[in-house]
C-alpha cells in the first residue's frame, strides 16, 4: 500500500471518528417496551448494495420489520444519529473501516446495548469476532445458504425484546 493511499484511509478513518462523536454528543436511546404491533428497526451496512438489498430480503422473509440499508459508515452514522434501531447488521470487511471496530465503536460512544450481527464470507475474521468476542453480538459466516442466517436472526430479535424489557420493567 502506497503512503499516499495509508494517508488517505487515515483521513478518513480520522473523519469517521469524529462523526461517532456527533452521533455519541446527540444519541438518545429509547427505553420503550416495542410491543407486537410495532416493527423492530433494523440497519443493515454492507458497502455493496446489491448484498445489503439481498440481506434486506431475507430478513422480510422473517419478521416484518422496517430495514434501512446503508452502503457506507457516514449514511449508517447518520441513520444512527435519526433513528433508534433494535439490532444492527454489520459487514466486517468495509472499505474505509473495520466492521468489528465500526460496532464497538457504536456501542462505546452510543452507549448502548443494541444487538449486532457481524458477517463476512472470509473465514479467518470469524476468528478475529471470536477473539475480540463483543457482548450481545453474532458471528454469521454464511448469510445464503441454509438457516443459519435465519436462525441468528431469530435470536438477536429475542435479545433486543429482552433489552427492551429490561429497560422497561426497570
Amino acid at each position: 500500500m502506497t503512503i499516499r493511499k495509508q494517508r488517505e484511509l487515515s483521513y478518513k478513518k480520522n473523519r469517521l471518528l469524529d462523526e461517532f462523536q456527533k452521533v455519541a454528543m446527540n444519541a438518545e436511546v429509547q427505553n420503550e417496551f416495542l410491543s407486537d404491533s410495532e416493527h423492530f428497526k433494523v440497519l443493515i451496512l454492507d458497502d455493496e448494495l446489491k448484498k445489503g438489498k439481498l440481506i434486506e430480503d431475507r430478513i422480510k422473509g422473517v419478521k416484518n420489520c422496517s430495514t434501512f440499508v446503508c452502503v457506507s459508515e457516514y449514511s449508517a452514522l447518520k441513520l444512527l444519529k435519526e433513528e433508534n434501531f433494535n439490532l444492527i447488521i454489520i459487514d466486517v470487511e468495509l472499505k474505509n473501516f473495520d466492521g468489528l471496530d465500526f460496532g464497538r465503536s457504536i456501542r462505546t460512544l452510543i452507549r448502548a446495548n443494541i444487538p449486532i450481527m457481524f458477517f463476512s464470507s472470509n473465514p479467518s475474521r470469524q476468528v478475529d469476532y471470536y477473539l475480540e468476542c463483543p457482548e450481545n453480538s453474532c458471528f454469521v459466516e454464511k448469510l445464503f445458504e441454509g438457516s443459519e442466517f435465519q436462525d441468528k436472526f431469530l435470536e438477536m430479535i429475542d435479545a433486543a425484546t429482552n433489552i427492551k424489557q429490561a429497560d422497561y420493567a426497570a
